[in-house]
């Protein structure tokens, strides 16, 4: 079982100094995790949360700002406010920031597709597990993660 803040790193190089990617979607109580979690795992690496940026309750805005609240310098903070799927996130990591080794931070039930497509744009990544609380309603998410896997690894094959 996975535990709060455990990296998976599938044996690949334990050098990661480029940005941590935090995904979701709309603020709830899921981000307040994500956002600690992205701040523990923040060692001298820039912080890169992304996901909606517009309208007065952008995501990314209070990303940053807790960011900053817990003690990551705001230079090292790389925002993407067109991260609007896990799929673009992880494009626009590669293809518009040029990252190419990423920790994603997000919950369990999403982190393995996260790190599937980080992959599939030639990025090395470990996952970081958010999960610090269970939550209601995961029924919905781990059904709507299905669709969501299926839809993603079709963009992956048909990529190139």
């Amino acid at each position: 079982q996975e535990r709060a803040g455990h990296v998976q790193n599938d044996n690949r190089s334990e050098s990661f100094a480029d940005p941590l990617a935090r995904l979701g979607k709309g603020c709830n109580h899921q981000h307040k995790y994500q956002n600690r979690q992205h701040c523990k795992e923040y060692q001298q690496r820039a912080a890169f949360p992304s996901g909606d940026g517009s309208g007065e309750w952008s995501e990314v805005k209070y990303m940053k700002l807790y960011a900053i609240e817990k003690g990551v310098p705001e230079e090292d903070i790389l925002v993407d406010p067109e991260g609007y799927s896990t799929y673009e996130t992880m494009q626009r990591a590669r293809e518009v920031y040029g990252l190419e080794n990423i920790i994603a931070v997000t919950q369990t039930y999403h982190l393995y597709r996260a790190m599937y497509i980080a992959r599939d744009f030639g990025m090395e990544v470990k996952g970081a597990s958010a999960d610090l609380d269970i939550y209601s309603g995961q029924l919905y998410r781990d059904c709507r993660e299905v669709v969501a896997r299926i839809k993603d690894f079709g963009l992956c094959l048909f990529n190139d």
